[in-house]
């Protein structure tokens, strides 16, 4: 089947992210790696939906966070000009100005991104989606690249820099940012979901919250469950923490209450339940043409 991105901008809601993205942690739900803590040498997480797998033996490994997860989900939405190669791989073009201005990074924030770039190119990945029944080993990012050439005249034109400024400008260059073939192969074969009139609530949730906001709004039909259920399916609640830790991770959810609300998640004492929000819309793989979340 000959894959052709949609980006439904009759709607002005193009596809932000897939499903299982959401469904498996792949992206942990925190903003950072706490300094001086050992990483895992290898993180693997099974949930009904599929495993996740980060990093492999003998190689210190990138952590993926929501940090991550809001880079990937702002450049889809904020994309200039997209392009589907026949290798499989994805460029987008973007604005780093408007990408930062979205997450709202204002000091340092070219180094924000050169760090999330650099890691999204590094990390070894391993998805088994059990629905597809695929396994995919894989990066995120096979290169990225900016130049002054670049612009929303001529976004064909470009080169990689000698060093990424570590302050983003209105008007500057912009960044063609190339996806893997493996991590396309994802989009390809998932349902794509699209979200971008309720993107910039989600991304003023607190880490814990991006995450199981992220998670519920992939279910059509809505999601009914308990709180610790859902934050031990996406890792928030792990076997080796502690009971207050534990209470720590749930008081930022209940935080959040009011912002959830709003997109459609209710969160009441210990129960978790979704409802339809209209601004969400699904892409199936078969059709890849814009359906209302039912």
């Amino acid at each position: 089947m000959e894959y052709r991105h949609s980006t439904n901008s009759e709607k002005g809601n193009p596809a932000i992210s897939t499903v299982i993205q959401s469904r498996v942690p792949i992206f942990q739900p925190l903003t950072r790696w706490a300094p001086g803590k050992e990483k895992p040498t290898i993180i693997r997480v099974e949930t009904s939906w599929g495993c996740v797998q980060l990093g492999k033996m003998g190689e210190d490994p990138v952590i993926l966070t929501q940090e991550h997860r809001d880079l990937l989900d702002v450049l889809m939405a904020e994309s200039i000009k997209i392009f589907d190669y026949p290798t499989g791989e994805r460029a987008v073009i973007c604005d780093p100005y408007q990408v930062c201005k979205s997450l709202k990074l204002k000091k340092n924030n070219g180094v924000f991104l050169r760090t999330k770039m650099d890691d999204l190119r590094k990390v070894y990945l391993t998805i088994e989606d059990k629905k597809s029944g695929w396994t995919i080993h894989s990066g995120i990012v096979s290169e990225w690249g900016w130049s002054e050439k670049l612009t929303r005249e001529n976004p064909r034109k470009w080169r990689f820099p000698a060093v990424f400024p570590d302050q983003t400008k209105k008007g500057g260059a912009l960044v063609k940012v190339l996806f893997s073939s493996s991590w396309m192969k994802i989009w390809r074969e998932d349902m794509e979901i699209h979200y971008r009139p309720i993107l910039g609530i989600v991304l003023d949730l607190s880490a814990p919250s991006r995450a199981l906001a992220r998670f519920c709004l992939t279910h059509k039909g809505g999601y009914h469950d308990t709180l610790d259920s859902t934050l031990r399916i996406l890792n928030a609640i792990r076997a080796d923490m502690t009971a207050r830790a534990i209470r720590k991770v749930k008081g930022e959810v209940r935080k959040d209450r009011e912002l959830l609300a709003t997109i459609g998640i209710l969160i009441d004492g210990e129960k978790v339940d979704s409802v339809r929000d209209g601004r969400v819309y699904f892409e199936s793989p078969e059709a890849k043409g814009a359906i209302p979340g039912t």
